[in-house]
């Protein structure tokens, strides 16, 4: 490391001014890009109501706020003026539901129930939209299961059995006892071109939507981790787990197919990091990591010695870091330095960081054939590719509010493109859109909400009335149909249906791509006259695993001679999840990739012009559109300019520029659903029971995107006087450390610095119900840092504002937990006052950490009344479908003759509690392993 990128950051330290109520309201940042230039100030200010709610947020760079807020009296949101997606109106119903919402473009959204009076249950019916100067229109309905014995076998009772979307209708068949959706169905619009209208009666439903059928089955464990799915095809996928849960083996069986094993075997740390892993062609790649920090130091990809096709290496990359975890170098050992036309070049990749940490150097090699920004030209093998390279460096810059404004590229060619920004928004453009004018009027080229309109100049961008992008126009013509690709989305927001039509020598080609849960269904369509219904030209499926793809065409005729039916594609990931390798069933190399920082293609070998033209994951893992754009789940990327082309659905997730894209950090982050980025961990994660179970879930039994809970809650003022005047105890830095508990491997609670089971004891044995919390009970805080702090309650001594003295918390309350495994959580704290929402934050918390939440039970215990007259929520339910989840009553629930006495029915109430929150402890293994936080 240089002396000058080690003194970068001298001097230039993050100052957070907070008022006399804890919150932050001011943030100065310095800034600079060498040592040699002096700091510049970055203030970011926050403004807040007279009862700790947020009114504002503005960044260095605009003269007036990012947002503007106005909440409700209990805190709630329900206006936003935002300078980069307009006014959005967001109201409730009296039980906190959504029911109204008016966004910039004027497009107005209903929400209707059904009566919350007996026997109803006030749950979601239907959700109206109307855009703009357009007929009202009902885009979703949503049918619920009776109490029929039927559905009762099929855990579906009061449950949504049919959902008809934006897309078309899904299909309820079961339903497992942990939540997860087991048998779906998936109906598609019969005509993607028109939005959908659930008016009039199902029957006319239905006559809207197509004839085919998909039915997906996914089986789980008890732990909810999927073991076993049969996709729409037939094709069958199995995977095995450890005893920690860790991904071992997968292996598919391709639809009237011998069953392979895609995956032999995986190994992990203590620590849960992948160690190795041995593919289904015999290649195996190594894992190696800092002891000290746990940074990623070398990934090696090979083929053994005994393998049939020999030993070979195809990658061997090394890591190396700056005290903060960014990465400087990358180097390919696998790789030799060239010569070429009196240049070298040699396979390392070089980084350099401002003091924000965003990427404002990169070095590495490129194509001679990239002679211009756009060209992304393959070559026929590995090894031109590493010889006709030459050495690259591309330079960037960005504006005080995080956009990138200028990439500066020297290496085959000379270049220099400019982003141009809005002075009053975060809007921003392509110099290609200006060439010859000083004048930019940015903000012509975006609607009200914040939606690019044009992704080049005259090709037309339209979005529907969720802001998703609906069509894209590469070619418009006067006379004849515009080229077009039409794009379709479910309740969620996720894309499954991809229609991409284009003219070539007088015939339409028509090629349809839907999207289903593990498996991908491709038809090429071919129309000579119009009006004319198109003939089918082919038929083929992309079955898609976990950084495998298998390439099925149902007629064998169909398969390109070059590529063959069934054949599969290993796909060798890098930090950020982007495929820079392609390896076939055989062990062998079909494509090899280098990415610039951004996105942008460096170099590309393959075996022929095929093998490219069908690899569509790319950068970062997401698929590439014809556009050039890539899809990320929430919304679409643009690699030329590096930035997202609408604003950010989340919101301000990820800072208060809704266009930015990984904190101008690609090396080390990458998104993965276009929400907010991550830095990858390999090897951890592995269950994705939520990922794959919840996200294909109807909207009625999921949990929105948006999260439900508050950034943190706030301690009455007044409790803070009375802590000081009967000295209750505030922790200071040091002591608090004592109290902080984390997860271990086998998802059970440990003290941090003793490493000992909380609450270890065996006076209550293994099993029993809510008669042991009170035994069992602890106060505990979530820190806005995510920490998890517990302690006895001790009145007039401990409390909760003692943890974190006083300060704001994400959440709090007391945990009952009994040898490490956590039986309850409610909201009783006097201090903070937490609603049963805020609930969600800890448990979000604990999932994240691979708690086993199995016997936790949530409860809302404010207020007057039994426990047995709260509503009483299993935690794993919750954690998938919130307040949605199916909750107990005891109460409510249980059915009493008018003839049983008081007595009588309170021992009723006593027993039915006791079943409903049975638990059983499990003996936690003596292994080293157990102290190891995930």
């Amino acid at each position: 490391m240089s002396i000058s990128f080690a003194t970068i950051h001298q001097g230039t330290p993050t100052i957070k001014v907070q008022d006399n109520r804890g919150l932050a309201i001011r943030t100065l940042q310095f800034y600079r890009t060498t040592s040699e230039e002096p700091p510049e100030l970055r203030l970011t200010q926050q403004k807040f109501t007279a009862t700790g709610h947020i009114l504002s947020q503005q960044d260095p760079r605009l003269p007036i706020p990012n947002f503007s807020y106005q909440t409700s009296l209990t805190g709630n949101i329900i206006h936003t003026e935002s300078q980069d997606r307009g006014n959005l109106l967001t109201l409730n119903d009296i039980e906190g539901r959504p029911f109204y919402q008016q966004d910039a473009r004027h497009t107005e959204r209903n929400w209707l129930y059904e009566s919350a009076e007996r026997p109803f249950m006030g749950r979601l019916l239907a959700i109206n939209e109307q855009v703009a100067n357009q007929a009202l229109r009902i885009i979703e309905r949503l049918i619920y299961a009776p109490g029929t014995p039927q559905n009762q076998a099929y855990n579906l009772c009061g449950e949504v059995i049919r959902h008809y979307d934006t897309a078309g209708c899904q299909q309820i068949h079961s339903i497992t006892l942990n939540g997860y959706l087991q048998i779906q169905q998936r109906q598609l619009l019969a005509d993607f071109s028109y939005p959908s209208d659930w008016q009039g009666t199902e029957q006319e439903w239905q006559e809207k939507l197509s004839t085919d059928t998909f039915i997906t089955r996914q089986d789980y464990d008890i732990g909810g981790a999927l073991i076993q799915q049969i996709d729409a095809d037939g094709n069958i996928q199995q995977q095995h787990y450890n005893c920690a849960g860790q991904l071992i083996s997968r292996s598919l069986q391709v639809k009237d197919q011998p069953q392979q094993i895609v995956l032999q075997a995986a190994d992990y740390a203590a620590n849960g990091q992948i160690r190795q892993e041995i593919l289904g062609n015999g290649v195996i790649t190594d894992y190696s990591y800092e002891a000290e920090t746990g940074y990623l130091l070398m990934v090696k990809t090979y083929r053994p010695v005994h393998h049939p096709l020999g030993y070979l290496t195809f990658q061997d990359l090394r890591y190396t870091y700056d005290p903060v975890g960014n990465i400087i170098l990358i180097q390919n050992d696998a790789h030799a330095s060239r010569f070429y036309h009196n240049q070298k070049s040699i396979p390392e990749n070089h980084y350099h960081y401002d003091t924000f940490y965003q990427l404002i150097e990169a070095t590495g090699r490129e194509s001679l054939t990239n002679r211009h920004p756009f060209t992304q030209r393959f070559l026929s093998s590995s090894a031109d590719a590493a010889y006709q390279s030459t050495p690259y460096t591309r330079q960037y810059q960005y504006d005080a509010s995080g956009n990138l404004t200028m990439i500066k590229h020297l290496g085959a060619s000379q270049w220099t493109k400019r982003i141009y920004v809005s002075d009053t928004s975060n809007h921003a453009l392509s110099d290609s859109f200006f060439p010859s004018t000083s004048d930019f009027p940015i903000e012509d080229y975006f609607d009200a909400a914040g939606n690019q309109l044009q992704l080049q100049v005259g090709q037309n961008l339209t979005w529907n009335g969720q802001n998703q992008l609906a069509s894209v126009k590469p070619i418009t013509r006067e006379t004849e149909k515009d080229d077009s690709e039409i794009y379709c989305y479910d309740s969620q927001g996720v894309r499954l249906v991809k229609q991409e039509q284009y003219l070539a020598g007088n015939v339409t080609h028509i090629k349809t791509s839907c999207y289903l849960p593990g498996i991908e269904i491709i038809t090429h369509d071919l129309q000579t006259v119009e009006g004319q219904p198109p003939q089918r030209q082919s038929l083929r499926t992309v079955i898609m695993l976990e950084n495998l793809r298998v390439l099925h065409w149902s007629n064998a005729q169909d398969a390109p001679p070059e590529i063959g039916n069934n054949a599969l594609r290993y796909s060798i990931n890098n930090q950020i999840d982007s495929c820079i390798l392609e390896l076939d069933e055989y062990g062998q190399l079909s494509s090899e990739e280098e990415f610039f920082p951004y996105g942008g293609t460096a170099w590309w070998a393959a075996e022929n012009q095929l093998e490219a033209n069908y690899k569509t994951y790319r950068y970062s893992g997401k698929e590439r559109d014809a556009s050039g754009l890539y899809y990320y789940g929430s919304r679409y990327y643009q690699p030329w300019i590096g930035r997202w082309l609408n604003p950010d659905p989340a919101g301000t997730i990820d800072g208060l520029n809704l266009y930015r894209m990984v904190r101008n950090n690609p090396i080390n982050l990458y998104d993965p659903n276009g929400n907010s980025p991550l830095k990858k961990l390999f090897g951890k994660n592995n269950k994705q029971a939520k990922s794959v179970a919840a996200a294909t879930a109807p909207l009625a039994i999921q949990r929105p995107e948006q999260k439900e809970y508050l950034p943190q809650i706030v301690m009455d003022s007044m409790y803070q006087q009375i802590d000081i005047q009967t000295n209750i105890k505030y922790l200071s830095e040091q002591e608090r450390a004592y109290y902080e508990v984390e997860v271990d491997n086998e998802g059970l609670l440990r003290n941090k610095i003793s490493q000992s089971l909380f609450n270890k004891t065996n006076e209550y044995g293994e099993s029993g119900d809510h008669s042991v919390w009170n035994a069992t009970v602890y106060a505990y805080v979530i820190s806005l840092d995510k920490k998890l702090y517990l302690n006895k309650h001790v009145p007039q001594s401990f409390h909760h504002s003692s943890f974190m003295a006083g300060a704001n918390v994400l959440d709090a309350g007391m945990i009952s937990v009994l040898n490490g495994q956590i039986l309850s959580l409610t909201t009783k704290s006097g201090h903070y006052k937490p609603t049963i929402k805020q609930k969600l934050a800890t448990i979000d918390y604990l999932k994240e950490n691979n708690a086993d939440l199995s016997q936790t039970k949530v409860i809302d215990v404010d207020g007057p009344g039994y426990l047995y007259e709260k509503t009483i929520y299993r935690a794993e339910s919750m954690y998938l479908k919130g307040l949605k989840a199916t909750e107990t009553n005891i109460a409510r629930d249980t059915l009493i003759a008018e003839n049983v006495t008081p007595s009588q029915k309170r021992e009723i109430y006593r027993q039915k509690l006791s079943e409903f929150t049975r638990y059983q402890i499990k003996k936690p293994q003596a292994s080293a392993n157990a102290s190891t936080r995930l």
